[in-house]
């Protein structure tokens, strides 16, 4: 799957994210968030549904001081760690459904760290089912998942595609270029093979269908 960045729509500079633990901008753990540039976070109701544009998709890697990330050259080869300060991450286009007047929400999730690429890891074999290339998956999550290493412990949401649809209009115009202020360094060259993810949990993989009715209608 050949994919580049974009972001578009209503919300502007929205950005979401997930929260794995408690912070003094968003008193509440394991939860999803949204705040624009400067503001204050808030906290998403996901039990609806959100909706990602997998032709937006990008990967890579992200320095934890600098915030600088270096990008892959495809999602389909994963380069080489450029250091020990630096977390695997990736950078999306999400629709979040209708504001409160009826406008389309869509925001950019940009994050790095073991949690989120751990959600990334266990959605990945479920987007291998897409209908169509004009169609994108409503995730859900199922739950979260614990996880430690040494004297690390983090967690993720159980992403789970529950549905197909066609793609918003809101999130099919061209993409406008969004200053975050944080630079990009340009991109090395791939590793010679790909670079395999941490082993994860055993989790059964769902099959969705196509939407209809009250799932088609939430995103526009």
């Amino acid at each position: 799957m050949q994919i580049d960045l974009g972001n578009n729509g209503t919300g502007g500079d929205l950005y979401f994210g997930w929260q794995q633990r408690v912070t003094a901008t968003a008193p509440q753990e394991k939860v999803f968030v949204t705040n624009k540039s400067g503001a204050e976070k808030t906290v998403f109701d996901h039990t609806k549904g959100f909706v990602l544009d997998l032709t937006s998709l990008k990967t890579g890697w992200q320095q934890k001081e600098t915030m600088i990330w270096q990008w892959n050259q495809s999602t389909s080869q994963m380069m080489s760690s450029p250091g020990a300060d630096w977390s695997r991450g990736f950078s999306v286009f999400v629709g979040l459904g209708k504001d409160a007047d009826g406008q389309p929400l869509n925001a950019l999730w940009n994050q790095s760290g073991a949690g989120v690429w751990d959600a990334l890891t266990h959605l990945a074999p479920q987007l291998a089912g897409a209908p169509s290339p004009t169609q994108v998956p409503i995730l859900k999550v199922a739950g979260v998942q614990d996880r430690s290493h040494n004297s690390r412990s983090w967690c993720y949401p159980l992403l789970t595609v529950t549905n197909w649809i066609e793609k918003p209009a809101s999130m099919s115009a061209p993409a406008p270029v969004i200053d975050t202020g944080v630079p990009v360094q340009p991109m090395p060259a791939p590793a010679p093979a790909m670079q395999q993810p941490a082993p994860m949990p055993a989790t059964p993989q769902p099959i969705a269908q196509p939407a209809t009715g009250d799932d088609a209608d939430m995103f526009i």
